[in-house]
């Protein structure tokens, strides 16, 4: 299985929010998305989802056969910065609706394991407006795994979570990676050091840096160095004056 984002581009009020995004991913890989704020990650990520208008196309590999522009052959979940929930509704019940929105109906076991992988056992009848940040945004990680989405995009997904749930987050993102493609976006380089073997820096809505983490690493020595001496054109601290 191979996903390909060829030449993504994302225009609004005329101007390029993302320009000319080219990836190859393929099934194992997991993609770190860095950039600095306002660059243009989280569009990029709407676009592989199709959920903005774009120019360009996201096709798929898979068992030896492109199926070019077919976005409904290739399952998707997806956890945004904000989760997006049916606060109004219990836990059981948004897992229950959005399984049903997803087509899948008659999956009870599915959905009592991922509350319990997700550590929700003690909140299935509570209503989701009642919920801390980060029992939704465990919530939110939980509903998009449902069906076992080919491609799992998680944008900053440890924003809200305790130690707990970001210890929960990373064992799902290595289990899931072993046959999964996953794009990681994160401002915690530890977190891309430790989960990701792809890299693509995002700058002004372009790709500054499509590589492997590894070369990347020994050209740079870090992630930090590489995103300073790329976006900021230097590592030096005595630039930094007070």
């Amino acid at each position: 299985m191979k996903l390909h984002a060829n030449n993504i581009t994302v225009c609004h009020n005329h101007i390029n929010i993302i320009e000319n995004i080219s990836l190859i991913l393929e099934r194992g890989q997991v993609l770190g998305l860095i950039g600095p704020n306002g660059c243009g990650k989280s569009t990029l990520m709407k676009a592989l989802i199709d959920s903005v208008s774009k120019v360009g196309s996201v096709n798929l590999v898979k068992n030896n056969q492109e199926k070019s522009n077919q976005i409904d052959s290739l399952t998707f979940g997806f956890v945004p910065e904000e989760p997006i929930l049916y606060d109004y509704l219990s836990v059981i019940s948004n897992f229950q609706l959005t399984s049903v929105s997803k087509g899948i109906q008659g999956n009870f076991s599915e959905i009592v394991n991922l509350i319990r992988i997700l550590s929700l056992e003690h909140l299935t009848t509570r209503k989701t407006r009642s919920l801390s940040q980060g029992e939704k945004k465990r919530l939110a990680i939980g509903l998009s795994l449902i069906g076992n989405p080919d491609v799992m995009i998680f944008d900053e997904p440890h924003n809200g979570l305790d130690v707990d749930g970001i210890a929960i987050l990373k064992k799902i993102i290595r289990i899931k990676a072993k046959d999964h493609i996953i794009i990681l976006c994160s401002h915690y380089f530890s977190e891309i050091g430790s989960l990701c073997n792809q890299i693509l820096l995002l700058d002004q809505g372009k790709a500054i840096v499509y590589d492997s983490l590894e070369s990347q690493i020994t050209q740079y020595q870090s992630i930090e160095n590489l995103f300073n001496i790329q976006i900021y054109k230097s590592n030096n601290e005595a630039d930094i004056a007070f």
